[in-house]
């Protein structure tokens, strides 16, 4: 009830990139700033109740250029376990993560760049809380995408089938944080 903005997206089969197996679909932010420094980068997703990503494939929900951290949803490529998992990755290690999350709740991130850094998060309209301290890899830039990728596990064909994403809240801080979404 809190949202005012946002945006759907669809990865669809057109969403084809390079004429590859992976599906790609991104908001691209422009900008001629440097992002680099202590900065905060805000993005609020929800996956929906209609058309929600098939956990069965790696999804990168959003990503930076820079690869500071990968939020990712769906079995990961050369993982076993639970596919139903919404988690953050930087460093090739999960700093957060929820299993099966519910679908229709936004759920709100920052990823805190510079010293010293850091992974803040919440869901709905509840105040983000830092949940990780330290370091993200990463070297900054003004490239920056919000998007979402489908990729094909272990080589596997895939059964290209509409899936919805939705953002808001997307921005840049170099002061605060902001914590209400």
């Amino acid at each position: 009830t809190g949202e005012k903005q946002g945006v759907k997206v669809k990865i669809k089969a057109q969403s084809t990139w390079n004429g590859g197996p992976m599906l790609r679909t991104e908001l691209l932010p422009q900008t001629t700033n440097s992002l680099t420094g202590h900065l905060f980068f805000h993005v609020s997703l929800q996956i929906p109740t209609v058309n929600p990503p098939d956990p069965a494939y790696e999804h990168q929900i959003v990503f930076w250029e820079s690869h500071f951290a990968d939020i990712k949803y769906g079995q990961l490529s050369g993982q076993n376990g639970v596919a139903d998992t919404l988690q953050v990755i930087t460093g090739g290690k999960s700093i957060w993560s929820v299993q099966q999350p519910v679908k229709g709740t936004w759920y709100n991130f920052i990823l805190e760049t510079g010293s010293p850094g850091g992974l803040w998060v919440s869901t709905g309209s509840t105040p983000l809380t830092k949940v990780f301290t330290g370091s993200l890899n990463g070297n900054g830039g003004t490239d920056w995408h919000i998007g979402a990728l489908r990729l094909p596990i272990n080589g596997a064909a895939q059964q290209i089938t509409e899936t919805d994403f939705y953002y808001s809240g997307i921005y840049v801080e170099d002061s605060g944080p902001t914590t209400q979404p």
